[in-house]
């Protein structure tokens, strides 16, 4: 064994204990957003129902509740899928980033309650 290959598994270890707490981050976050999908679909198949009044599709808070309700589900199968592959590529911070993407449109669900 070499000094580079005793420095390579120094590296190592300590890349594992840097990395954990973005994989039990992935493992939660996977683990509530796939039953949140599955819920939010159904949501959103019901959605267009929010246009059934006469001259609702011309309310902004209407129209905006409806693209959020029918990103989510999307967003949270895109944010599990894609933040694993970030964290396979070893770009945790990117990762990070990508699993908070279902709160886009609970933001803007919230902020359309509010502002409009």
């Amino acid at each position: 064994m070499t000094s580079h290959d005793s420095d390579n598994q120094a590296g190592d270890a300590a890349s594992i204990r840097v990395r954990r707490p973005v994989r039990i981050w992935l493992i939660v976050e996977t683990i509530l957003a796939i039953p949140a999908a599955l819920l939010g679909g159904f949501a959103a198949i019901m959605s267009p129902m929010m246009f059934d009044a006469p001259g609702s599709t011309g309310n902004p808070q209407l129209v905006v509740m409806f693209l959020s309700v029918i990103a989510f589900p999307v967003l949270c199968v895109f944010a599990v899928v894609s933040a694993w592959i970030a964290f396979a590529y070893r770009a945790d911070r990117i990762a990070l980033w990508l699993s908070l993407l279902p709160a886009l449109p609970l933001i803007g669900g919230a902020v359309a309650l509010l502002l409009f």
